[in-house]
């Protein structure tokens, strides 16, 4: 007996975003691709070393790429979420369930 594999049935892993804008803009943000893994990483390894303004600086451009990647293809720049989000209290906040979305993804079986 042939077996079926259908790519249709499969749902992809996302985590959806509503951000505080005007249009309360709805991003599905899909998992990280090798590059934004590296970016991840080092952000990670690097921020205790940085001052207080670079470190808000590569806060706010690493957020901006995780969530440029988006099944919308709508690109967020770090200057929309400084507008937005001028306190980073914010945007830790989103990095910490990012982080916990993707190592869900990580530590779940496929």
């Amino acid at each position: 007996m042939a077996k079926t594999f259908d790519f249709n049935k499969l749902k992809p892993r996302t985590m959806t975003v509503t951000l505080s804008d005007e249009e309360k803009t709805t991003l599905v943000i899909m998992t990280p691709n090798k590059k934004l893994k590296d970016e991840l990483s080092y952000f990670n390894d690097n921020i205790a070393d940085a001052d207080e303004d670079e470190a808000l600086e590569a806060l706010y451009e690493v957020t901006a790429k995780v969530m440029s990647r988006n099944s919308q293809n709508i690109e967020i720049t770090s200057a929309k979420l400084k507008e937005l989000y001028p306190d980073e209290n914010y945007i830790v906040a989103f990095l910490e369930a990012y982080g916990e979305f993707v190592s869900e993804l990580t530590n779940s079986k496929n």
